[in-house]
């Protein structure tokens, strides 16, 4: 038998590409390494490490090292002269080792033919696997038509523009709300089986639980046991905030606990079981994306169209 009574007063990304799932690649987190693009800490030597961080990351995969970088980065042309280049990675394929030089440019205009015209001259001298043109601004038309005629990579690691967002959707704003699951008091009235059997029914009194309710085992008399949590959830199906209802048991019922036979009311008699309900008060979060925010530089390759997105915090994720 149930009978229950309800208090009224309680209240009842970047472009138009897309991004993959996941980075394709990460930056060795170095807290506060790279200065933000558009301030005056960030300079030509920040630029050269930046790239050079990314290509080690890049390659990691790939077996690709960092052989040198900066000023004292040099390679061997003829006649055995050092000629400085800015960064030098290498990797190993079978027995044969491929070295590829790397030339950035934070200048702030683009990339001529003349630069090209030498660096692709300091490859070949120096009989490297590859050359790789990195440039803020981007390259002129002979620059880039020579590059491609001396097998010379162009990168562009730039700043990310305005006209990187059009047709994209770049702030997000909303709240996130989270319903924690509504608590179930239980008092119980049982009566423990003692030396006189007919003392059984005597000894009735409630009993609060700090057992789990989906641990507690009810079982009536020529009925298939179920747990108390299940018992009240079947006797009051709506989950109103300040609910209280009773459950009454026939006679013979018994109370056990899952694997706690030793709990002092195991094996007790159930006559009755008090259940008030509480909803907790909804957590709400509101939340803000800006995505142009979160991307710290774009890379593109003029070669192969393949684009990266360099975020603050060191992930690489290229554009499909």
């Amino acid at each position: 038998m149930i009978s229950h009574r309800h208090d009224p007063s309680r209240p009842a990304t970047p472009g138009p590409r897309t991004l993959r799932s996941r980075p394709t690649h990460k930056i060795p987190d170095r807290p506060g390494r790279h200065p933000d693009p558009q301030s005056r800490e960030f300079d030509w030597a920040s630029y050269e490490e930046l790239v050079k961080d990314i290509y080690e990351a890049l390659g990691r995969a790939q077996g690709v090292t960092i052989e040198c970088w900066g000023r004292r980065c040099t390679v061997r042309v003829a006649g055995g002269v050092p000629r400085q280049v800015d960064v030098l990675t290498r990797h190993v394929v079978g027995e044969r080792m491929y070295r590829t030089a790397i030339s950035c440019k934070w200048w702030n205009e683009r990339v001529d033919v003349a630069h090209v015209s030498d660096f692709a001259l300091t490859v070949q001298d120096a009989q490297l696997s590859k050359g790789v043109i990195v440039s803020k601004m981007g390259f002129t038309v002979p620059a880039t038509n020579l590059a491609r005629a001396k097998g010379i990579e162009l990168v562009e690691l730039r700043n990310p523009l305005d006209a990187d967002w059009e047709g994209s959707i770049t702030h997000v704003q909303g709240e996130i709300v989270y319903c924690p699951p509504p608590e179930f008091r239980y008092s119980l009235s049982m009566t423990k089986p003692g030396i006189d059997p007919r003392r059984r029914e005597c000894q009735g009194r409630p009993i609060h639980f700090a057992t789990s309710p989906d641990q507690l085992v009810i079982t009536e008399p020529g009925m298939q046991s179920t747990t108390l949590l299940q018992q009240a959830r079947s006797a009051f199906p709506d989950v109103v905030d300040g609910a209280e209802f009773a459950i009454d048991f026939q006679r013979g019922t018994t109370l056990t606990m899952l694997g706690d036979e030793d709990h002092p009311a195991y094996g007790a008699f159930l006559q009755r079981v008090t259940v008030q309900i509480r909803v907790p008060v909804p957590l709400r979060t509101e939340i803000e994306v800006n995505a142009a925010d979160h991307i710290y530089m774009i890379m593109e390759s003029l070669l192969d169209g393949r684009r990266f997105n360099i975020t603050s915090d060191g992930e690489i994720i290229e554009l499909s």
